[in-house]
């Protein structure tokens, strides 16, 4: 069956060590167990975003008697994986980010609407994957959305903060290394941020937006 997997940019993770290729299978020797040993995978893009070290993502083939972990399943572990294609999802991550933080950024504004920092850093982590922005403004940025989270902290706005906070990890997913974990972070935030009545919502509406993006991106690339 199909399923997804990331890596660092090289095709190796801190189990994979020697690099995937399209088209050669990784095998294992042995019982898998998800979160302990055997080839692990996820059945869609988000789900496998919550444990990736890197941003390429890869379409890869499992076994169907492969284990699942979770309920609703997250992951699987098997006996063998075969990467069929892979796209760089780096750019993908930090829009989704920032399209996470702009959803909930009127809460933020709604409480403090003289603060810009939040939007100036969703702004700086758009210009900074173009190229138009500087690793020193970025930092600066998403310093500034931190701090204006915190401000909202201390003013006991707990949506304001989640939604400041959306924003910090926008300009943060912009930064070399760190797409996947601030992608995750962004919609986590974004989800808090709504009142809890509706987070099952927001949560469901930010995999459906990611599952999209980045399946979008990968059907560019041919399969092998």
């Amino acid at each position: 069956m199909k399923a997804y997997w990331f890596s660092r940019d090289d095709g190796t993770t801190e189990n994979q060590r020697v690099p995937v290729a399209v088209g050669r299978t990784d095998t294992f020797d042995g019982a898998p167990i998800p979160c302990k040993c055997g080839l692990h995978s996820s059945p869609t893009p988000f789900d496998a975003l919550q444990y990736a070290c890197g941003a390429r993502l890869w379409e890869v083939g499992i076994p169907d008697d492969s284990v699942p972990h979770g309920c609703p399943t997250d992951k699987h572990a098997g006996k063998w994986r075969t990467p069929l294609r892979s796209v760089d999802l780096r750019a993908v991550m930090v829009e989704f980010s920032c399209r996470q933080a702009e959803g909930v950024l009127c809460l933020f504004e709604k409480q403090f609407p003289d603060d810009s920092r939040p939007r100036e850093a969703i702004e700086t982590a758009r210009r900074h994957i173009e190229g138009k922005a500087t690793d020193f403004e970025l930092s600066a940025a998403g310093s500034a959305a931190w701090s204006a989270a915190w401000s909202a902290a201390d003013a006991a706005e707990r949506a304001a903060w989640s939604a400041a906070e959306s924003a910090a990890w926008s300009a943060a997913g912009s930064a070399a290394g760190a797409a996947g974990s601030a992608a995750w972070s962004a919609a986590w935030s974004a989800a808090d941020a709504a009142e809890s009545a509706a987070w099952s919502a927001a949560w469901s509406a930010a995999r459906d937006m990611f599952n999209e993006m980045a399946l979008a991106a990968l059907e560019e690339v041919p399969c092998a």
